[in-house]
This record gives C-alpha cells, structure tokens and sequence, in this order.
C-alpha cells in the first residue's frame, strides 16, 4: 500500500514542486534536507467475509511533511493532504500490482 500513496504523492505537481524526490516510505533519515514526506502504514484490517480472501482492507497510513519553520510544515502538509484526500479508482503499479481504492480520508497530518 506505500507504494500506491508514494505513487499517488509523487505524481502530485503541487508536493514535487515543493520537496522534488524527497519523499521516504517508512523511514527518513534524521537531519536530511527538507522539505520532505515520510510515510508508514501503521494498521491494517481486512473485511472478515468468511468464505474467501478479503476484497476490503482499510489502512491507516502516517504522513509527516516535514518543511523549514512550522508555517511551511503546515501549508506543505496541505499539499499533501490535498494530493491524497478523496483519491479512488483503479491504479496499476509498475511491478503489476493493482489497487481498487474506494475512498481515501485525511484525518489528520503531522508537521515537523
């Protein structure tokens, strides 16, 4: 699943014109250079169908953007709010993998 939103982030004109490539899935080196996302999955669940493979899972994913100065940290947090809040559709991965998103919330960020 991190890499759907790493997909979905770093096709995001407004986040790549602010952090470029510096966009980690689970983990970012403390003291590198900012602006920068980080990402982790930190739950998953399945939807329990009782006679074959969940077709539901829901995932929470925790997303820090991490800018110069907490005013920044939060506008560029809104840039990456914005590229994920109410992403669904089909989405293909390069390695194949294919994912069905029905609906995507942002609850809440974090901004470093």
């Amino acid at each position: 699943m991190l890499d759907l939103v790493y997909h979905i982030i770093s096709e995001d004109a407004a986040v790549v014109a602010v952090c470029g490539d510096r966009i980690y899935p689970e983990y970012r080196e403390p003291g590198s250079n900012v602006p920068a996302v980080m990402m982790d999955v930190t739950s998953m669940s399945t939807l329990n169908t009782m006679s074959t493979t969940s077709k539901a899972d829901s995932y929470i994913i925790k997303i820090w953007a991490f800018h110069h100065g907490i005013g920044a940290a939060v506008s560029f947090g809104r840039k990456v709010r914005a590229a994920l809040e109410g992403q669904r559709g089909e989405f293909e991965m390069s390695n194949g993998d294919l994912y069905h998103l029905a609906n995507t919330t942002v609850d809440n960020f974090d901004v470093d």
